[in-house]
């Protein structure tokens, strides 16, 4: 594939747990641009575009999914970190970024099972496994997010992941049925959905995808 045919590509928290599984696999796809608010390490992939700036703020999101075909958002509160609001910040100005843009990007967004969406797919006992495993208030940006990009009314494609690990890959399945409280995703299988879902053509209304290491 020439250059000019592969996908332009952007990830937003590219730096994360998962962002460093995740664009290796990218680059083999297409040309990739990654916002970091830091100055990327010294080990980072020299084939990466990497922009430097605040996921909350619309102008550094702007420049870097100005041209992409597919965007990738990961942005959230780390584990050791209170939830705050940088989910959902981050999500109100990438989704001014991409009206901004007037791009027909495919959004594909990392958000959490476990929220008031996913709500159907837990049983009783799951659902409060999650709200104290995970938190009240991180749900609560959970939730934050996916109802504005609800709101958006773009096609957007959410994943909801399970608790996430560092095991090594194994496949990943979607999960259609019920989701029990032990389901486990590794990051590297989270990385491998998000790479396939780059390359596939994007949906044509509001996608949710459950997905769990098998």
């Amino acid at each position: 594939m020439t250059e000019d045919l592969m996908p332009h590509l952007a990830v937003l928290g590219a730096t994360s747990a998962t962002g460093r599984h995740l664009l290796g696999r990218l680059t083999a796809i297409g040309s990739v641009a990654a916002l970091t608010r830091q100055a990327p390490p010294e080990t980072a992939d020299s084939t990466v575009r990497w922009l430097q700036g605040d996921a909350t703020d619309v102008g550094s999101v702007f420049s870097a999914i100005k041209d992409a075909d597919v965007v990738i958002t990961m942005v959230a509160a780390s584990r050791m970190a209170e939830p705050g609001t940088v989910r959902s910040d981050a999500t109100r100005a990438l989704l001014a970024a991409l009206a901004q843009s007037g791009a027909d990007s495919h959004l594909v967004a990392v958000s959490a099972l476990g929220g008031h969406g996913s709500a159907d797919q837990l049983s009783r006992a799951a659902r409060w496994i999650y709200r104290r495993v995970v938190g009240a208030d991180r749900l609560a940006e959970v939730d934050r997010q996916e109802e504005l990009i609800r709101s958006s009314g773009i096609p957007a494609t959410i994943v909801r992941p399970p608790r996430l690990d560092d095991r090594p890959a194994s496949g990943y399945q979607e999960v259609t049925g019920k989701a029990s409280s032990s389901l486990r995703l590794h990051r590297e299988d989270l990385a491998d959905c998000l790479a396939d879902l780059a390359t596939n053509p994007p949906p044509t209304a509001l996608r949710f995808l459950t997905i769990a290491s098998v």
